[in-house]
Order: structure tokens, then C-alpha cells, then sequence
């Protein structure tokens, strides 16, 4: 991380936004101060995003120059996260305009998935940038593989889908069906790929862990996302 850095003012990590040198190559990136295991969480998921073709910030390993730190970094997009326009907790209508923001986007049903299989319980707007008026970037996993057991364990897109469409069962239905379908693309060996290349950097074996972890819920994956719709799956024939 290159001095100069400066707060970014959102989220409960004090993340900073800045340049690091990256392989001699001057890169803006958002970095902040985490534990190892949340930096190895956040750098697996971003990876496994990617492997899937999800459109994913690139998660970079940091240290900072001034405290000798590990950070965890991504590559800086210049582009606003939803929380800068939508507020759950104090707008009486925030999850339905974020719902409703969601449910036109194209890649809705393959991040539903993708939450589900590495149990992200916290996809909230304060992690989703806005790239344009219908394209969104993903950051931020650290809740995700069980890293924070103390959070809900809750999929936030359904949540925020059904406060917008919750009358509309067809359109639940849909995303229901979408959701299972992008599963299918889910395979064991991209998690291992994945954790194989943070494996030169992790002290711990916690790549593997991380593996093991989502290979697990693989295996009933189809109930895991099923589970976030309870009143649809009744009534389908899947």
C-alpha cells in the first residue's frame, strides 16, 4: 500500500482508498486492516466469483508500508456502492427500491446461487457497486463460509426480492427456478482451484477449509436455496 491512502467513510472496517504497488505497477485500489482468516474468506469468494464468470471486484493481498499490516485490497472501481442511496434500516421503503433495483438486474439469480453456496449472509448495498443503471459489481465476503457465525444466516437478495415482488408468486417462481438453474454450474473442482492459489500465501490450511466447506453445501445445494423460498417450493414442480 503506497502512503497517501484515505478514508473511505463507509462500512466498520475503516477501509481506505488509495494506490499499492502491485508487481511495479501503480493500481487504485480499497483496502482495510481485517483478521488473517477473514483476509483468506474474502480472497477465496472473490476468486470463486470470478472462476464463475460473476462480475466480482479483484481481490488483492496488502501490507501497509506505515504498521507493517496484512490488508486485504481490491481493485478500486469508480463507482458508488447502493448504500450511498439506499438505507434499510431507516427508510421505511428501503428494501423494496432495493428489491425492486435488484429484480432488474440480469445476474440477480446467479448471485442469489453463488450467496447461497458460500453462505454469505451479509449481501447488503453497502457490498454491491453500482456500475450502471443495471450492472453491479460484487465486494465484500468476509461474513461469508461461516467466518461470523453471530450473523443471521439469511440470503439478503430473497429478502429484498419478496419485499418488492412478495405478491408476485410467479416472479418468486421465476427466481426460484433461475436460481436453481445457475447451481448446476457449480463444481467441486473450481473450489479447489480456487483455494489452491491462495495456498502459497495462507499460513493455515485454511484454503482447504474453505473447499471442504462449500463442497459440502454443494451437495445440497438445491435445499439450501430452496429453503429461501418456503411458500414457493410447496407449490412447484421442480
Amino acid at each position: 500500500m503506497l502512503p497517501g491512502a484515505k478514508p473511505v467513510r463507509q462500512g466498520v472496517n475503516s477501509a481506505v482508498r488509495g494506490f499499492a504497488d502491485v508487481a511495479g505497477e501503480e493500481v487504485p485500489v480499497v483496502a482495510k486492516v481485517v483478521a488473517p482468516a477473514e483476509i483468506m474468506a474474502e480472497c477465496f469468494c472473490s476468486l470463486l466469483a470470478l472462476e464463475l464468470g460473476l462480475p466480482a471486484a479483484e481481490p488483492l493481498i496488502l501490507f501497509d508500508q506505515n504498521t507493517g499490516r496484512q490488508m486485504f485490497g481490491s481493485v478500486d472501481f469508480p463507482h458508488p456502492n447502493l448504500s450511498q442511496f439506499l438505507v434499510l434500516g431507516d427508510a421505511p421503503n428501503g428494501w423494496q427500491l432495493w428489491g425492486e433495483l435488484m429484480a432488474e438486474w440480469p445476474a440477480l439469480a446467479d448471485v442469489v446461487a453463488f450467496d447461497e453456496w458460500i453462505n454469505n449472509r451479509d449481501r447488503n448495498p453497502g457490498n454491491i457497486l453500482w456500475k450502471d443503471e443495471s450492472d453491479f459489481v460484487l465486494i465484500d465476503h468476509g461474513k461469508a463460509l461461516n467466518i461470523d457465525p453471530g450473523y443471521e444466516d439469511q440470503n439478503m437478495l430473497v429478502i429484498a426480492f419478496r419485499a418488492a415482488r412478495g405478491g408476485d408468486e410467479v416472479g418468486m417462481r421465476r427466481l426460484l427456478k433461475a436460481a436453481l438453474r445457475s447451481a448446476e454450474q457449480f463444481h467441486e473442482t473450481v473450489a479447489q482451484t480456487c483455494a489452491s492459489q491462495i495456498a502459497n500465501i495462507c499460513s493455515l490450511d485454511l484454503g482447504q477449509q474453505f473447499a471442504q466447506f462449500v463442497c459440502e453445501r454443494l451437495r445440497l445445494i438445491d435445499n439450501h436455496i430452496k429453503g429461501r423460498f418456503p411458500r414457493q417450493q410447496m407449490r412447484m414442480d421442480l
